[in-house]
């Protein structure tokens, strides 16, 4: 019994393992197929492995799962907005009527299975927090950032036009986990692993990023972390992605702060000062407009300052008319919103006129859209009573990791700069089985599984 239960634990190890190397990997697309009915929850390929992770854990734990008062919390939090998403559905049920033949009770269906689908995803990362120390989440996640990295580069020899490279990356993304190499050059962009080069800003932003610079602020092998640090400069420059771009930033401010407040800035962190005062100067010289005719500089200038605002730009209006239609939803039914998912009722009656550039991908939408972007559509969901109950959950939790941050160690800058990232990508984009963004999220929960095996209770 005992060997038995040995070799179920290294099973259970390998499984964690490649599920956190492979975080951000998209479904094999041959796989697509058999799971759709899983809809946005198989967005990536972790979700097989979740499936395999979880149940090996349900059998580990004789069904009971593990938790404590932080994860019943979010439990509660859950079914709680679940319960206002169903209230609304049967108030709003003969008023909104249906769409394609659906009607609100479908509508809610979707975001309701999501929100349950991250709760599953946080207990099965609180359990893999207990198989792991420290030091091995962080060697896996090298190993997440190192493939990554590789795989930029050689989009980037593909972007620069080299065919040879082009025709070895499609003959072995043979299962089609990553973008053609045709996708590539078409857009002159990179992806990484990701659907869009959006997607790539969010893996540096969220993850990479704040791993990298967590670990210049602990002073841990400074010099090692500074050079990959660089080395992500021309990915994130190729990506060409305001969303990359202004998460970055966001990073790169949150980094300052927690390095003049930890007074932990070096001789070699002064390289990292001086190339923000670098890309500051070329801010404010993009900003001025002036006399600057160099096609890079022109570039920059409009994913950073002009993209976020131009009417003209579909990608741009597209990402502008899900938030805008949430706050007119929100402002008409502003205390506990219209339950989430039933936002697409709304979309014909406040569908803005400066939106006619999208006016064809929104009428290729079947049945009922959901909020489409994750902070818009709290508010238009769960309205203000909902928005409330989930500030204060997070507050609670922020303030949990604050408590905890001396057993997190630099995972606990880590967090902090993922997690405002977090919150600023949530103006524009969702999360659904996004297990990346998730297993960042549940960090604060390594105090509690103890990753140096002491144990530690809220």
């Amino acid at each position: 019994m005992e060997l038995r239960e040995q070799h179920n634990s290294a099973i259970e190890k390998k499984i964690a393992a490649l599920y956190i190397i492979l975080l951000p990997l998209k479904m094999f697309v041959p796989l697509n197929g058999i799971f759709s009915v899983f809809s946005a929850c198989a967005t990536y390929f972790d979700f097989i492995l979740h499936i395999f992770g979880f149940s090996l854990m349900l059998i580990a734990s004789r069904g009971r799962l593990k938790t404590n008062r932080l994860a019943n919390m979010f439990v509660k939090l859950v079914m709680f907005l679940e319960l206002i998403s169903f209230v609304m559905a049967f108030l709003l049920h003969e008023t909104l009527g249906t769409i394609d033949g659906d009607d609100t009770y479908a509508a809610i269906m979707g975001p309701s299975i999501y929100y349950l689908h991250y709760l599953t995803i946080m207990f099965y990362n609180i359990y893999i927090f207990g198989l792991f120390s420290k030091e091995e989440i962080g060697r896996l996640l090298e190993k997440l950032i190192g493939w990554n990295l590789v795989l930029g580069y050689i989009q980037i020899t593909i972007c620069m036009g080299i065919g040879a490279v082009a025709r070895i990356y499609d003959i072995l993304n043979v299962l089609r986990a990553f973008r053609p190499a045709a996708y590539i050059t078409t857009i002159w962009r990179i992806p990484l692993s990701g659907a869009e080069p959006a997607s790539a800003g969010c893996l540096i932003g969220i993850l990479v990023f704040p791993y990298l610079m967590s670990k210049i602020i602990s002073g841990e092998n400074m010099q090692k972390y500074v050079r990959q640090l660089l080395l992500w400069l021309p990915i994130i420059y190729f990506t060409r992605s305001s969303t990359c771009y202004i998460l970055i930033f966001i990073d790169f401010l949150v980094f300052i702060i927690l390095g003049i407040k930890k007074r932990r800035f070096t001789r070699l962190t002064l390289i990292m000062l001086v190339v923000l005062c670098i890309c500051a100067l070329m801010l404010v010289l993009l900003a001025s407009g002036s006399e600057i005719n160099n096609p890079v500089v022109n570039e920059l200038r409009y994913l950073l300052l002009e993209k976020s605002s131009d009417m003209g730009n579909e990608s741009t209006v597209t990402r502008t008319i899900p938030t805008y239609i949430n706050f007119k939803v929100f402002l008409e039914y502003p205390i506990f919103g219209v339950g989430n998912g039933n936002q697409g009722f709304f979309y014909t009656k406040y569908f803005p006129d400066w939106g006619m550039i999208s006016a064809i991908t929104y009428s290729n939408i079947t049945g009922v859209a959901d909020g489409g972007v994750f902070i818009p559509s709290l508010f238009s969901g769960y309205g203000i009573v909902g928005v409330i109950v989930f500030l204060l959950c997070t507050i609670q939790y922020v303030k949990v990791a604050v408590e905890r941050k001396k057993f997190l160690d630099s995972f606990y800058d880590m967090f902090l700069m993922s997690f405002v990232v977090f919150l600023v990508n949530g103006f524009q984009g969702d999360y659904f089985g996004n297990y990346m963004t998730l297993f960042v999220l549940c960090i604060p929960f390594m105090a509690d599984r103890c990753i140096d095996r002491t144990v530690c209770q809220y």
